[in-house]
């Protein structure tokens, strides 16, 4: 009689894209496991394996990996997962691969399938950073936990597929200071800040499918009286058979380093311009008057008014800042006068307006060609009298105020055109600074783009650097964006360049014509030459077979696996 083996029964198969497997390896600095409906790991990222061994070895379930158990322990978050459906998390004690017991935070994420069941679990190990309890951390007394960025744990929220919030843990809820059942439901979508600060475009991108990385976000926390900044990483989460379900948000805690940079952040260059700004900057500093800040956008005009209050007296009070492009006139007067209780439909409480709260120190307009003359006569009388009246109310409110307004308009020319007020103008033009833009300062740019590209370092862990070639390039062109453009090109750079040497042929700019072309090309040795003939060669065949990796594999003479191995080498992307 021929004997049959029985055969396992085959598991359901976990669908990660390269790109998505590749982000998960590479972009996150915490072991990441995916645990199938055996409680068996499946796949993990590198972290995981130097911090606990590879998993080819054990075969076993995750609980016997992390804690030498023979079932899961009593609250196993991802059990909890599997049942439920939703991110659970808790704090256990785990073997490290050397056989050490450190304490980590597990949490888990559902992966459905196609008919809304959870067929893999998503789980994130990190190590305990801090000892505060779930409990504390959930509670409402936010402003007793001392400031963000203390070496705390990762936030980790995840987002429906229309971008609210459905489900949070508690380093997400301190950076947000709320509780849980004001996060829960909030759509960030919807929430004008993110709109106005950027994240919209990014959080777009996460929901059509896209992994992404935003550095140094700066995010207003619930009740808006806190800034901090954020890393944030966005993962979609596909069912398994591809449809999108969310996406998964981890988000780091980098306010500390941010408040340690910005102490350093001065007005960078050596040019005769920008040295000239600089002396005239220490001049007027120390008077009370008014001064406008002209230039293009991207000049720095905020920098350099933060470096007036900052060499003035009123240092030691708040520079409050506005830019009067953002509102229309009555959002705009709201905001600069406050209001009284019941002015108006929805005035609930009164609202102490900037001007206010600006008091005894600097307030800077931005874009102050963009206010209305109606606006403007209101702006001239606080100028003439130093007072004013909040909305719905008749107390006459006096402060000290030293304005500092900014436009990239020629205001002189907008007078001349009745578009600006001449009386508001000639009370705001006691000094004038008029900023030379990034094309005629050249010298400057290295230097800047160095402490830009050594910030991004700090902020990203990385050591990256420019080449010489590479500077030659950034001084060939125009920057109609000015600093602020060389800014996010650098930022651009950090994330793409595969190496830690950025050279000119990485940058996102046309190469000039007068740098030889010869200076750009590198030698390559043979592997690299026949590495990159193989990988075309593939990309090519695999276009011709619409994707059809069976196919391909069979005319390229290689098994399908190599081929995946290979597809991953290359970082080719699949349609």
């Amino acid at each position: 009689m021929t004997q049959v083996s029985k055969q396992p029964a085959r598991k359901r198969q976990i669908l990660l894209s390269p790109k998505l497997e590749r982000f998960l390896k590479k972009k996150l600095s915490v072991a990441v496991s995916i645990i199938d409906e055996d409680m068996e790991l499946i796949w993990c990222n590198d972290m995981f394996r130097t911090w606990f061994g590879p998993i080819n070895k054990f075969r076993s379930g995750c609980y016997k990996i992390h804690h030498g158990a023979e079932s899961p322990p009593k609250g196993c978050p991802a059990v909890k997962t599997f049942l439920h459906g939703k991110v659970e998390y808790y704090i256990k004690k785990a073997f490290t691969r050397d056989g050490e017991i450190k304490d980590y935070r597990f949490t888990t994420v559902p992966i459905w399938d196609r008919y809304g069941a959870v067929a893999h679990v998503l789980e994130i190990v990190e190590p305990v950073n801090c000892s505060r309890t779930v409990e504390e951390a959930i509670s409402s007394q936010y402003a007793e936990m001392g400031s963000a960025g203390n070496g705390t744990n990762l936030a980790i929220f995840c987002l429906d597929r229309y971008g609210t919030i459905t489900s949070t843990n508690p380093e997400h809820l301190r950076l947000a200071q709320a509780s849980k059942e004001k996060v829960i439901g909030l759509n960030w979508l919807d929430v004008p800040k993110s709109m106005e600060l950027g994240l919209t475009q990014y959080l777009n991108r996460g929901l059509q499918g896209e992994p992404f990385e935003l550095f140094n976000f700066r995010y207003s926390t619930y009740r808006g009286d806190k800034e901090i900044y954020m890393n944030i990483k966005g993962i979609p989460l596909n069912k398994t058979d591809g449809s999108l379900a969310g996406l998964l948000c981890i988000a780091e805690d980098v306010t500390a380093k941010i408040k340690i940079l910005s102490s350093d952040n001065v007005i960078i260059g050596n040019s005769a311009k920008i040295k000239q700004v600089i002396e005239v900057i220490k001049r007027i500093a120390p008077y009370p008057y008014p001064v406008i800040i002209e230039g293009e956008s991207g000049t720095g005009k905020e920098l350099v008014a933060q470096e007036i209050h900052n060499n003035s007296t009123r240092t030691g009070k708040p520079f409050v800042a506005i830019n009067a492009a953002a509102f229309q006139d009555n959002l705009l007067e709201s905001e600069l006068f406050g209001y009284a209780k019941g002015a108006f439909t929805g005035a609930e409480h009164e609202k102490r307006g900037l001007f206010e709260i600006a008091n005894n120190s600097t307030f800077f307009i931005d874009e102050i060609g963009e206010m209305s003359l109606a606006m403007q006569s209101k702006l001239l009388r606080i100028l003439e009298t130093g007072s004013f009246r909040r909305l719905g109310d008749t107390k006459e409110i006096r402060v000290n105020i030293r304005i500092i307004a900014a436009t990239n308009r020629n205001l002189e020319n907008e007078v001349m055109q009745r578009k600006f007020r001449k009386d508001l103008y000639y009370r705001l033009n006691v000094f004038k600074i008029s900023l030379p833009p990034l094309r005629d300062r050249l010298e400057d740019i290295p230097l800047l783009a160095n402490y830009f590209l050594n910030r991004e370092n700090m902020l990203t862990d990385n050591k990256k650097y420019f080449t010489p070639l590479a500077l030659l390039g950034l001084q060939k062109y125009d920057w109609p964006g000015n600093v602020r453009e060389l800014a996010n090109i650098v930022k651009s750079l950090l994330v793409l360049s595969e190496k830690e040497s950025i050279d000119i042929i990485d940058m996102p700019l046309p190469i000039p014509k007068d740098i030889p072309t010869g200076s750009v090309l590198k030698e390559k040795t043979l592997a690299e030459v026949v590495a990159k003939a193989e990988e075309n060669y593939i990309i090519e065949t695999l276009n011709k077979y619409e994707g059809n990796k069976i196919k391909v594999a069979e005319i390229l003479g290689i098994s399908v696996r190599s081929l995946y191995r290979k597809i991953l080498n290359y970082n080719i992307e699949l349609e």
